[in-house]
């Protein structure tokens, strides 16, 4: 009878030690709550992301081309300053990152297409984001500028 107590010990703290380790592998991975429900289950719950249904404008560079970015669950979409533009994308936590990008395809002055090209660029380099009030800023790999929106 001591062995069974001691297994069963030794099953609840290897429970919490799981529980634990859990924790910290997905505290350093994702923002993903974990918790132990009253049944001793371990629930992990995925975070909503925020920026599901919000429309924003540049205003960091070209404002005056009126480029815009708008999320649904599942891809991007807006206009690049001649084009309309989508993409699939992803998020973890602040991590940011664009798949393949599909424009239309009208053109305009060399100042749009560079400026289209430009913006366009920047969007594939994203790497993370920040979301803070009504202001969008997407953090790109290769560019020390960031690209800043304006939700509207």
């Amino acid at each position: 009878e001591k062995i069974n107590i001691k297994e069963k010990e030794i099953t609840i703290k290897d429970r919490y030690i799981w529980l634990i380790i859990l924790l910290i592998i997905y505290s350093c991975s994702t923002t993903a709550d974990i918790k132990e429900t009253e049944n001793n289950q371990i629930e992990i719950t995925e975070p909503e992301n925020e920026l599901i249904g919000k429309k924003f404008k540049l205003v960091s560079i070209y404002p005056e081309m009126n480029i815009t970015i708008e999320f649904d669950e599942e891809n991007i979409f807006g206009f690049s300053a001649i084009n309309n533009y989508s993409s699939a994308y992803l998020t973890d936590g602040d991590i940011f990152s664009v798949k393949s990008i599909s424009t239309t395809k009208k053109t305009a002055s060399k100042e749009y297409r560079d400026a289209e090209s430009k913006y366009l660029n920047m969007l594939r380099d994203a790497t993370s984001y920040k979301l803070k009030g009504k202001r969008l800023i997407i953090y790109t790999l290769l560019s020390n500028e960031s690209l800043i929106f304006e939700e509207f």
